[in-house]
């Protein structure tokens, strides 16, 4: 039996981890954008917790990438300097479209799912910002052209955000069944005070931000996983074989499985 968490480059513990994460998936984003010629290029940012998003700005500092801020608001959901974007072959403008969650995220993705088109065209390279799940909720519901044209999900975890009541069943079964990897991990960090299942937390020790989430508040099965990925593969199990839920029980059986 192979254990969740020895399944990627990302998996064993060491300092730095998420950083590292981070710097790897922007370095890809990146990467796809400049290979882009005339194509568009949409993409979904997903950041988890304070500080994510201006991370992920700042990050932006590539050679050929240049930053464009695009916010949407109630009165301006789609940005003028957006309406004007005429794209070419040598295009380096990279829109950035947050602030749905200084609005109604609804009305935001609702206005800018009439506009897909813009955001869509040639040579136009757009990045929209997530930063809550209530948002990313409207982002499917509302606006389902963009979310299923983005051709890009970029996860970005910060500190942990503060929990918030899971997602409905029809959007993470959705998400599972297209298998929106982004989505499913964004969702398990914001829905922190639930149970994990397995897969959940295999799906964020494989993104490389599971130490993002250490020592944060959280539901004690959760906490009981972090134990277990600090200790290594080779560890001792780090609390009472009492204490362990079901969760946690499966992962360390697993490891002694693997040791026999």
């Amino acid at each position: 039996m192979q254990p969740l968490t020895i399944r990627s480059e990302w998996s064993t513990p060491a300092a730095g981890l998420a950083g590292r994460a981070f710097d790897h998936h922007l370095t890809e984003y990146a990467r796809w954008l400049t290979t882009a010629g005339a194509e568009p290029r949409l993409a979904i940012v997903l950041c988890a917790g304070p500080g994510a998003r201006d991370r992920f700005i700042a990050g932006l500092d590539f050679d050929r990438v240049d930053v464009v801020r695009a916010p949407a608001t109630p009165a301006r959901p789609l940005h003028p300097k957006l309406l004007a974007h005429q794209g070419d072959h040598f295009n380096t403008l990279l829109y950035v479209i947050d602030g749905f969650e200084n609005g109604d995220p609804a009305e935001l993705f609702a206005a800018l799912n009439g506009r897909a088109g813009v955001l869509t065209g040639v040579a136009t390279w757009v990045a929209i910002v997530v930063e809550s799940l209530e948002a990313l909720c409207a982002l499917y519901t509302k606006a389902p052209r963009l979310a299923a044209e983005a051709k890009r999900r970029v996860l970005v975890v910060g500190a942990p955000p503060a929990p918030v009541a899971p997602a409905p069943e029809a959007l993470r079964d959705r998400w599972l069944r297209d298998n929106r990897l982004a989505e499913q991990i964004f969702h398990h960090v914001a829905t922190s005070d639930t149970p994990p299942s397995p897969l959940d937390y295999g799906r964020l020790v494989r993104s490389g931000y599971v130490d993002a989430t250490l020592g944060a508040k959280q539901h004690p099965e959760r906490q009981r996983l972090g134990a277990l990925w600090q200790a290594g593969p080779d560890g001792p199990l780090p609390f009472p074989a009492a204490q362990a839920g079901r969760t946690a029980a499966i992962e360390a059986l697993r490891r002694l499985g693997d040791r026999l």
